[in-house]
C-alpha cells in the first residue's frame, strides 16, 4: 500500500517537472519516467492512457536532448500493458490545476513554434526601444564632445624651470604659467588632506 502512494506522489511530481520551464529538470523528470515505468508497470496500468496523452504534447521540445529522454519515456509508457483508466490527471491536487500556467496539449507543434517566435522577436524590439531611449542623450553628449574636443589643442612648452600651456579653443588663446614648485607642493596638500 505504501509503495502505491509514493508511486502516485512520483507521477504527480514528476508531470509537474515535465512541465518545467528549466530544461535539466524536464530531462531528469521524464528519465524518472522511464525508471518508475520499467520498475513498476503493474502500478502504472491506471496512469497510461492520460499520462501517455500529457507526454505526447510535450514531447517537441527545443533541446534535443530532452526531447530525446521524452521519446524514450513516450516509448516505455505505451509499452505498459493493462486498463486504461484516466486518474493521471486526477491525481493532481485541485489547487495546483488552477494555479498552473494552461498547457498546449492541443496546439500542433508548428503552432508552438510560431508562437515561440512571436514572443521572441517582441521581446528583441523592446530591448532595442529600450536601448535607444537610454542611450538617446549619451549620444547627444558624445557628438558634443567631439565637437568640443576638435577645435581645442593643449601643447606643453617647458622654458626657464616653468611649465607653460598654451591652449586654443576656437580661435583663442589663452596662456597659463605654473611654476613646477608650486604645483608639487598642491598636490602634498591635497594628499596630507586624503590621509587626514
Amino acid at each position: 500500500m505504501g509503495i502505491d502512494v509514493e508511486v502516485t506522489a512520483s507521477i504527480t511530481c514528476l508531470r509537474d517537472a515535465i512541465a518545467s520551464d528549466d530544461w535539466a529538470a524536464r530531462k531528469a523528470a521524464a528519465e524518472a519516467l522511464v525508471a518508475l515505468a520499467l520498475e513498476h508497470t503493474d502500478l502504472l496500468t491506471t496512469y497510461k492512457s492520460s499520462c501517455v496523452t500529457f507526454f505526447e504534447a510535450r514531447r517537441f521540445d527545443k533541446v534535443k536532448v530532452v526531447r530525446e529522454s521524452m521519446n524514450r519515456m513516450i516509448e516505455v509508457w505505451k509499452e505498459i500493458s493493462g486498463a486504461e483508466e484516466d486518474e493521471c490527471s486526477s491525481a493532481l491536487p485541485p489547487a495546483s490545476q488552477s494555479q498552473r500556467r494552461p498547457s498546449l496539449t492541443d496546439a500542433t507543434p508548428i503552432k508552438v513554434v510560431m508562437e515561440e517566435k512571436l514572443l521572441k522577436g517582441r521581446g528583441v524590439r523592446d530591448r532595442l526601444e529600450s536601448r535607444r531611449t537610454l542611450f538617446k542623450g549619451s549620444e547627444d553628449r558624445s557628438t558634443k564632445l567631439a565637437a568640443h574636443k576638435a577645435g581645442s589643442r593643449v601643447v606643453p612648452y617647458e622654458g626657464g624651470g616653468n611649465l607653460e600651456e598654451i591652449s586654443e579653443v576656437e580661435g583663442g588663446s589663452e596662456r597659463y604659467a605654473v611654476h613646477k614648485d608650486e604645483s608639487f607642493s598642491e598636490i602634498r596638500t591635497h594628499l596630507l588632506q586624503i590621509e587626514n
